[in-house]
């Protein structure tokens, strides 16, 4: 099995947010869902990126604290942090020589997260890594045929969501069919 890269230096969250993460697998090498509440009060929304990379129970990395502050500026208390793949690597090249980048109790999660969501967001990007290629786009059309409306902040001109790091923070979503 080839050694997951959770990051080694996670960086801060905003503060008042408490985060609670669930793993799996050999070593922890995927994170199935990530929970992040600043206001319990408020509904959740769920982004759905590609891969987790250095944010965790611990703290956070650059991209889920820019899918905060989208969630915060849009009135929602709680981001769900899904990923189209779930083993935890901070260079997506790793997702090529690993045998189930999207683990076995992904897709699981990824529908238990988006019940608990009010709004969903595709921002996966496109991807580098080979074996990432339709990965994101399976599990957006997995989630729209179990119901649920999906936005995205931009597309790509492959028609990949933009990445949330890659798009101003005024960016408005709109409604996305995969």
């Amino acid at each position: 099995m080839i050694a997951h890269d959770p990051g080694a230096r996670p960086i801060a969250y905003p503060a008042g947010v408490v985060a609670e993460a669930e793993y799996g697998g050999p070593n922890d090498c995927y994170r199935y869902r990530l929970k992040l509440t600043w206001d319990g009060a408020r509904p959740a929304m769920m982004a759905l990126m590609m891969n987790p990379s250095a944010a965790g129970h611990e703290g956070s990395d650059r991209t889920v604290n820019r899918a905060i502050g989208f969630a915060m500026r849009w009135g929602y208390g709680t981001l769900w942090v899904a990923n189209s793949a779930a083993y935890r690597a901070t260079d997506q090249s790793t997702l090529d020589r690993v045998a189930d980048p999207v683990g076995p109790g992904n897709d699981a999660a990824l529908q238990a997260m988006a019940r608990q969501s009010a709004f969903i967001l595709a921002a996966y990007g496109s991807p580098k890594a080979a074996a990432m290629r339709g990965v994101g786009l399976r599990a957006a059309r997995m989630l729209a045929a179990a119901g649920h409306a999906l936005h995205v902040l931009k597309l790509s001109a492959d028609g990949s969501p933009w990445h949330p790091l890659y798009v101003k923070a005024e960016t408005v979503p709109v409604a996305w069919v995969p």
